[in-house]
Parts: structure tokens; C-alpha cells; sequence
């Protein structure tokens, strides 16, 4: 799909969402830029669309206020969110989308799953995770949610892989169909 009034930007802690934002960028055919670098993008014009790839950091979606100052949050059409919240976790999901709506209320949000491998992540966040672990550790097993649950078994295993670039696929076809 040739698009030339659009553009991704990507904010990545550990490399997923970028990889996510990537494939995302190349299959439509738009210009790819991490939101550090992207000053100089929003400048361009012709620019009517703005696809975001934003990882999940400490219950925070990054990177939208520092979009929206940059680029109109009136063009922000779509907000990809990485992280490791369970499609199930309806009352995050639902947190999430409202933190976005504040930045970009003319988006939707789609959920994808992201990737954590305990020893490449840094010593701030290894240190957090194991107090998260503490705490939902404690919490019998169906007074978590699916998202804390997800936590425990990816602490006790030393990593998640949620990825799954088929959801890209399927996104570039809604958008080509004109879903979004």
C-alpha cells in the first residue's frame, strides 16, 4: 500500500515496539521515525495521518505527550500499544485507552504483545518487577487479573514472548479496507 501523507512513529524501550513499528511502516510504504528523531518530520507537509507504536512502561503509555506536542493530535489515527496486558484485562485495556484519549482523541488503540527477557532489561526495572512479583505472588491465584498473572509466570520464567507480527498484517489490512 503506497501512502504518502502519513508517517510512523515509534517509541521503544527494548527494541519490540520498534520492531513492531517497522514492519508496520514498510508494509504501508510510510516513512518510519523514533520519537526522539521526529522534530524535523512534523515539519514536512501533506501529512494527514500519524501511526503511533508505544510500548506499556510502568502503566504509562510512552511517549504521547511528547507526540502530541510535536505532531497535530487531530492526525493521530491509531495508536499501536505494546506491552505484556492480557487481551482478558479489560479494566487495564480500558485504562490504557483513556490515557490515550487524553493525548490523541481522535485515535483507536490497538493492544499488541510485547516481549521481556529478565537479563537484558535494566537494574531499575529488574528490581521492579520483582517488587510487582512480591506483591501479586501474595494474591491468591483468582484474585489476580490476567495481566498480573501474566506478570508472575513471566517472572518465574525469566521472560515473555507475547509478539505476534500477524497482527500488523492484519491491521495493514483493515486500514487497506478502510477499518480501523
Amino acid at each position: 500500500m503506497e501512502q504518502t501523507n502519513g508517517v510512523v512513529i515509534y517509541a521503544s524501550k527494548y527494541g519490540t515496539t520498534e520492531r513492531y513499528a517497522q514492519a508496520f511502516a514498510t508494509l504501508m510504504g510510510l516513512p518510519l521515525c523514533d520519537l526522539k528523531q521526529c522534530q524535523a518530520l512534523a515539519s514536512e507537509p501533506g501529512i494527514e495521518k500519524v501511526y503511533v507504536f508505544a510500548p506499556i512502561y510502568r502503566r504509562v503509555i510512552m511517549g504521547l505527550p511528547e507526540i502530541s506536542h510535536v505532531f497535530d493530535p487531530a492526525k493521530v489515527v491509531k495508536v499501536f500499544v505494546v506491552g505484556m496486558t492480557s487481551p482478558e484485562d479489560h479494566a487495564t485495556i480500558h485504562f490504557l485507552q483513556e490515557q490515550m484519549l487524553d493525548y490523541m482523541p481522535n485515535a483507536t488503540m490497538q493492544l499488541l504483545g510485547g516481549k521481556i527477557v529478565f537479563d537484558d532489561i535494566s537494574m531499575s526495572d529488574k528490581m521492579l518487577l520483582r517488587v510487582m512479583y512480591g506483591f501479586e505472588k501474595r494474591k491468591a491465584l483468582a484474585d489476580r487479573t490476567p495481566t498480573e498473572q501474566r506478570l508472575v509466570e513471566m517472572f518465574e520464567e525469566g521472560k515473555a514472548d507475547m509478539t505476534d507480527m500477524t497482527k500488523i498484517h492484519d491491521a495493514v489490512s483493515s486500514l487497506e479496507k478502510g477499518v480501523s
